[in-house]
């Protein structure tokens, strides 16, 4: 039996004056699901948000929540679809004159019959929930980034909704508060049982905390994969798009460079120290016996065999004028040694074929993250390890 979605977006398009945007977007989120929608700044992604919730209408298509065409309902029926519903918007929308506990109540007192004690009972579960009960009598203003953040969540909670619609939720916010949050809303849907759409710019971390995503290009849904699957994306805006993403780049190879290595390096160390992830760093260096060889010119060709043997979520990146530094999220330190051995052999083999006689000489370090080791210390163990495979053992 075919499921119902909880969420149809059938074919909609919205323009401004002359100006479209959203030109036959199709979209099912069913219940219990979580959908990432991705896509450039500025392409309508947070106006599929507005439609859903029926603060827009569409020039043409239709939006169903639970079987209700939102876009021609009456007052009534919105307001009982948007009472199935929660929300958490990019500032999370507090209220600045009330304490963290009334902001997550004010749903209750406004749209409920609940008593006061059975609201007291409900709200202090779920700042529990979310970490804050000791925040309970504090206001915004004296909150952190991640703290509003959850508190938000909290409070589109409070209702036992249905469906919970995040727009961009970590913005702002550092990697160890972003990762916080992320956390929490996985940990929240696993809980509580909600379907979940998340615009966000996240990138891979959206891959994580979803079961499906949804790219949007001019105006249209382009891509509609399994999470787990975006590795197996061949449409060349999705791909474009995530190389987009890492946009501090060597000119000389495409890749990341330096800077950008050492900031995407400590997200990871920071992501690794709050929740035990793995993940490993492999370096590369390639070296010439002859002093008039141009190496550079052979960058190219690593940096391209380097693209090919990693996945779309790993981070590759100028680290020297000779090394070449990969962040493998996930990774142990035995699978980033076997990458380690495998791209000095295939590298060592490329490069042989357009050396012009020179002998080229590739070595590999790698090193795990272990916790309280710093991005430095990691860097440093990989490049103290470097080996030629063949040439001898790492201690």
């Amino acid at each position: 039996m075919e499921r119902s979605p909880i969420i149809a977006v059938d074919n909609i398009y919205k323009s401004f004056k002359d100006t479209p945007v959203l030109q036959g977007v199709s979209l099912n989120v069913y219940q219990k699901e979580t959908v990432g929608i991705i896509g450039k700044s500025g392409v309508g992604k947070s106006l599929i948000l507005k439609h859903i919730i029926g603060l827009m209408r569409a020039d043409a298509g239709q939006v169903l929540v639970n079987g209700v065409d939102v876009g021609k309902a009456s007052r009534g029926e919105l307001e009982h679809v948007r009472s199935k519903m929660g929300f958490l918007f990019q500032n999370a929308a507090l209220f600045d004159s009330l304490t963290v506990f009334e902001n997550v109540a004010l749903p209750l007192r406004e749209t409920t019959k609940l008593s006061e004690t059975q609201i007291q009972e409900k709200v202090k579960d779920l700042l529990d929930h979310v970490g804050l009960i000791a925040a309970r009598e504090k206001f915004p203003p004296q909150l952190s980034g991640g703290m509003r953040k959850r508190v938000g969540l909290a409070r589109a909670l409070v209702n036992n909704p249905d469906i919970i619609l995040f727009d961009e939720p970590t913005t702002g916010l550092d990697p160890l508060r972003k990762n916080s949050v992320h956390e929490l809303i996985a940990a929240s849907q696993r809980h509580h049982g909600f379907a979940a759409v998340i615009v966000s710019h996240e990138i891979p971390d959206i891959f994580t905390i979803t079961d499906r995503i949804a790219m949007l290009d001019e105006g249209k849904i382009v891509v509609d994969t399994p999470s787990g699957e975006f590795e197996r994306v061949t449409n060349e805006a999705f791909l474009n798009f995530l190389s987009g993403v890492q946009s501090i780049r060597c000119p000389h190879t495409g890749l990341l460079s330096r800077v950008e290595l050492d900031i995407r390096l400590a997200e990871e160390c920071a992501r690794g120290e709050r929740y035990g992830q793995p993940f490993s760093v492999v370096l590369v260096q390639v070296q010439s016996a002859r002093k008039d060889t141009k190496v550079e010119e052979w960058h190219f060709e690593l940096a391209y065999v380097l693209r090919k043997q990693v996945r779309l979520s790993d981070v590759i990146a100028r680290y020297d004028d000779r090394t070449f530094a990969m962040i493998l999220p996930g990774t142990p330190k035995w699978a980033a040694e076997v990458l380690a051995r495998r791209i000095s052999e295939i590298a060592s083999s490329k490069l042989a074929d357009v050396a012009e006689g020179a002998t080229p000489r590739v070595s590999v370090g790698w090193a795990e993250f272990e916790a309280k080791k710093t991005p430095e210390q990691l860097v440093r163990e990989a490049l103290n390890g470097l080996i030629v495979p063949g040439e001898r053992t790492p201690s």
